[in-house]
Order: C-alpha cells, then sequence, then structure tokens
C-alpha cells in the first residue's frame, strides 16, 4: 500500500512538471512576441549579441505549450483534443515550410509574418527564419504530442520523440555553457537561440512526464531498484559530465593547460564521476540484496509458523473426526436397539392384544411404531451424511441412464399402484464412484417420485443439456414444485419446504444428493414454481 501511495505521489509530481512545462512554453513565446511587437531587445535575445528567438519560433511555442496543455489529460473532451491537434498540425506545418526553404533556397513568405527583422545583422543571416535544429525539435515534439493519445506502443514513440527534441535542446545550451556555435547553428544557417534551447528542453521533458503511467515513464517512477537508481543517477551523470566538461574547457581557454592535459583531466573527472554513480549503484544492488534476503528469512519463518499451525490445525481436525466417529457409533449402535425395541413391542401388542385395547390404544401404538421408523430413517441418513466426506472415491465409468433405470424400477415396486410416465435418455455416462451416484441420483428420482403423487398424469424426465460449453444433466417431474425464494432451505438437513402430512421424508435426500454431487467436484441447483413441478440441474467434474 505505502509503495503503490509513493508511486502516486510521483506520477502527481510528473502531471504537475506536464502542466509547468505547458506554461512555461506559453509564457516564454508570449514574452518573446511582446519584445518583437514592442521592440523590446532584451525578450527577443536576452543578451547583447546574443542570438534572438525568431517570432515564428515564438508563436510555435505558444501552440505547442497550448497542445501540451490540452493533450496532457487523457480525459479531454473530443472538441478540445481536436483543437490540441489543430495547434499541433499548424507548427508542424510551419515547421515543414520552413524546412523546404532552407533545402530548396524558397521563400514562402512566412519567416516575417508577424513582425520585420533587418538583415544582415551579426546575429541573423535569414531574417525571421526558425532555426534548422529548432525546426527539427518542432517536428519530433509535434509528431509526438499526435501520437500521446495512441494505446502503449504510441506512449513508447512520443517518450522517444520527446528524448529526440530534449536532446536538440539539450545540445544547444551547451554550446552556450562552452561558448561553441557548433551544438547552436547548423552552418550557414539560422543559429539556435539560447531561450528557444532551453524552451526545447523544457516542453520535451513536460512531454515525457504527459504520460507517467505507460513506457519508460513506469520504470522511472517505479518503486524497484531500478526506479529508484534512474531517478538518482540520471540528473547525477547529466551534471557531473556537464560541470566536469566546462570546468575543463574553462582551463584550457584561460590556457592554464594546453589541450591533451585538458582532455586528460576531463577523463579522470568522468572517471570519478562514473565510479561514484557505479559506487552508488552496487550500494543500492547491495541493500536490495539484503532486503531480498531479509524477506526470505521472513517468509521462511512465515512458512515454518503456518507449518506448525497447520500441523496444530490437522491434529485439532483428526480429533474431532475421531469424536465424530465416536458418535456415530454410539447413534448406530446404543439408539438402533432401543429403538428396534420400541417398533417391535409396538407392532407385538398390535398383533396380540389389539382385542384387549381400544381404538385410541391402537391408534397410539400404530403411532409409536411409524415414528420409530422414521427416526430410524433419520438416523440412517444421518450416518450416511456422516460417511460421505470420509468414504474415499472409487472413480470408474458410470452410466446414469443405467442407474435411473434400476432406481425407476425399485421405486415401482415398492409403489406397484402408481402410474408414472418415465423418460430416461440413454447413453448418459460420466467419471465418478457408481455408489455415490446411485445414492445421489436415487435421492433426486425419489423425490420426483414422492412430490408428483398427486397427479393422475405424473411424469419424470432424466437427461442432459449443454450449457456453456459444459455438460448438464437434469432430473425433471410435473409435480407440487415449491417457491424458489426459499432454494437456500432445501440442501440444509432436516430442512422441508412441506409438512409430513402433505409428502413424507426426513429432509435428509436433497442434503445428501448435493454432498455428493460436491465430491465429484460439480454443483447442483434448481428451478421452479409451486405447482409447476421442478428441475434439478447438477454436473460431476
Amino acid at each position: 500500500m505505502a509503495g503503490s501511495r509513493s508511486i502516486e505521489r510521483r506520477e502527481v509530481i510528473a502531471s504537475r512538471i506536464s502542466l509547468a512545462a505547458a506554461l512555461f512554453s506559453i509564457t516564454i513565446g508570449g514574452l518573446v512576441m511582446v519584445g518583437w511587437i514592442a521592440e523590446i531587445p532584451v525578450l527577443q535575445s536576452l543578451a547583447p549579441f546574443w542570438i534572438s528567438m525568431k517570432a515564428n519560433t515564438a508563436v510555435c511555442f505558444i501552440m505547442l505549450g497550448l497542445a501540451l496543455l490540452i493533450l496532457r489529460s487523457p480525459m479531454v473532451s473530443a472538441p478540445r483534443r481536436w483543437a490540441g491537434w489543430t495547434a499541433t498540425v499548424v507548427v508542424m506545418l510551419i515547421s515543414l515550410l520552413t524546412l523546404a526553404e532552407y533545402l530548396f533556397t524558397w521563400d514562402v513568405g512566412i519567416d516575417q509574418l508577424w513582425v520585420r527583422e533587418q538583415a544582415g545583422t551579426a546575429v541573423t543571416l535569414y531574417p525571421g527564419r526558425i532555426a534548422p535544429n529548432t525546426v527539427v525539435a518542432f517536428l519530433l515534439i509535434g509528431s509526438g504530442l499526435l501520437l500521446l493519445d495512441l494505446r502503449t506502443q504510441g506512449c513508447r514513440i512520443t517518450q522517444y520523440l520527446a528524448l529526440g527534441a530534449g536532446l536538440i535542446g539539450l545540445l544547444g545550451l551547451l554550446g552556450y555553457l562552452y561558448q561553441t556555435r557548433l551544438f547552436i547553428v547548423v552552418a550557414p544557417f539560422t543559429p539556435m537561440a539560447f531561450h528557444t534551447a532551453l524552451t526545447v528542453f523544457v516542453l520535451s521533458i513536460g512531454i515525457l512526464s504527459a504520460r507517467p503511467g505507460c513506457g519508460m515513464m513506469i520504470t522511472i517512477l517505479g518503486d524497484g531498484p531500478g526506479g529508484r537508481n534512474l531517478r538518482l543517477l540520471w540528473p547525477t551523470v547529466l551534471l557531473l559530465t556537464t560541470v566536469f566538461g566546462a570546468l575543463a574547457l574553462l582551463g584550457l581557454r584561460r590556457e592554464h593547460y594546453d589541450a591533451p592535459l585538458s582532455m586528460a583531466l576531463a577523463m579522470i573527472a568522468v572517471i570519478v564521476a562514473f565510479s561514484v554513480i557505479l559506487f552508488r549503484f552496487s550500494t543500492s544492488l547491495e541493500q536490495a540484496d539484503q532486503q531480498r534476503e531479509a524477506a526470505a528469512r521472513e517468509a521462511r519463518q512465515l512458512n515454518a509458523e503456518l507449518e506448525q499451525r497447520v500441523r496444530e490445525r490437522t491434529v485439532e481436525l483428526e480429533n474431532a473426526v475421531k469424536e465424530l466417529e465416536a458418535f456415530s457409533y454410539t447413534v448406530a449402535h446404543d439408539l438402533r436397539s432401543p429403538l428396534r425395541g420400541m417398533n417391535g413391542f409396538s407392532r407385538y401388542l398390535l398383533a396380540n392384544y389389539q382385542d384387549r385395547l381400544d381404538e385410541r390404544g391402537r391408534d397410539y401404538l400404530a403411532r409409536i411404531s411409524k415414528a420409530a421408523e422414521r427416526l430410524g430413517r433419520l438416523i440412517d441418513d444421518l450416518l450416511n451424511l456422516a460417511r460421505i466426506s470420509r468414504i474415499p472415491l472409487k472413480v470408474e465409468e458410470v452410466n446414469l441412464s443405467t442407474l435411473a433405470r434400476e432406481a425407476i424400477e425399485e421405486l415401482r415396486r415398492r409403489e406397484p399402484e402408481r402410474r408414472v410416465t418415465v423418460e430416461i435418455v440413454p447413453g448418459l455416462t460420466v467419471s465418478g464412484d457408481r455408489g455415490m451416484l446411485r445414492t445421489a441420483l436415487g435421492h433426486l428420482l425419489d423425490n420426483a417420485w414422492k412430490f408428483t403423487g398427486k397427479r393422475d398424469d405424473a411424469r419424470i424426465t432424466v437427461g442432459s443439456i449443454d450449457q456453456a460449453g459444459e455438460r448438464v444433466y437434469y432430473v425433471r417431474d410435473n409435480g407440487a414444485g415449491f417457491d424458489i425464494n426459499y432454494m437456500n432451505k432445501l440442501y440444509q438437513p432436516f430442512q422441508r419446504l412441506h409438512t409430513e402430512e402433505e409428502f413424507t421424508g426426513t429432509g435428509m435426500g436433497l442434503a445428501l444428493a448435493q454432498r455428493i454431487i460436491q465430491r465429484h467436484g460439480g454443483r447442483i441447483w434448481a428451478e421452479s414454481s409451486e405447482g409447476e413441478g421442478a428441475t434439478f440441474y447438477f454436473t460431476v467434474g
């Protein structure tokens, strides 16, 4: 969370840098235009005999600043986006026309469109014409702005174009720092002004910062060792190499030493600077490695603690299973005997002493016998429910159609008077435990058989459908159905949606079916309406 917040904070800073760069470009361009219109030389060239920024250059900076101000936000509206693109295209058109003037010695009449400049001065060879290196920088910046809203690849291309323009601006600044025309002018054309080079450099940084969440900015703003070292080392390299180069050149010009010694001192200075950088980089890597080792030790300790907890929970689970088995044994043996006695004695009394009992007494004995039988069935279902989670699966190819026919035949033998139309689609095969699937399907069919008991046209269907590329099996009936709002109670043990007087049962059948289906990696669900039957769907594996 802390790392995410720090990245978000740096992205906010990058967005503000982009905003500041756009405003800087608009401000510089505006001041230069004021200087030309009001004839204020210091706004045109900053210092006497320095190169002036041309009026066309100033206009292009204003337009590029406005374009960056608009396009830096990815959520900008379509009309504003078109305005930003239009300003960019105008700058690129001016730049292309200027480039054509240099290449083909044309004069298309745009150089002094805004103001007129004297020809033949010490600092101007082509009055009003943008410097060729400035033209290239404008084309790179304009192309980058047009590609800014494309997806990841467009963002990367924009950043590479911005780096190219930034390099042109940096070379111009170094030309003024080192007092050499080599980085300022492409002879014999118009040279680049100091504030032109500075604004190009700032504008390129603004474009780089406009999309902090893509391309190389992800690495630069990241919290990893790469991002941290890059943010530290990149400015350091830029600063140290520039300063050492300027100092070596200054000593040479003041004749403190000759050119070979100047070169040797510059190389020594660069070696020292890069040694410091490499040491810092190595220290950072060492710290990262130590942090990794500490994290690995902490992970091993946590794993050991987790394994200990797992062992403790396993022991607790084993004890709980043993207690459950003991309870199951008690239920199976200690409760069955009294139930069998109650049922047996009740039947014996009804068979041999019913002439000594009145109608009420015989009714009481019949109720006792019936209750004992129902409690016996409940005990059997409860034991089956407990055993399902412990019995290992014997997976084999199982024919559900055959199991369904066997279950229906058993139901017909139990109630031969019933007339039920049963349709079983042949060839329904799955991989699973035959005994468990027989139990689950038996309970579903038993439900369908039971809840169609009050219909003369009872119908049960067993089949399958394809649903989202998955084979789904179903048992459908046209019986009593149920309210779908109470479906969450269907699979809970002993929960019933109908009374005992309406339909007999223990309320365990669907709970058992669900446990078995889940053991097979499947799921079960139902669709129904009251009085319109029900359909139970299930998957296996």
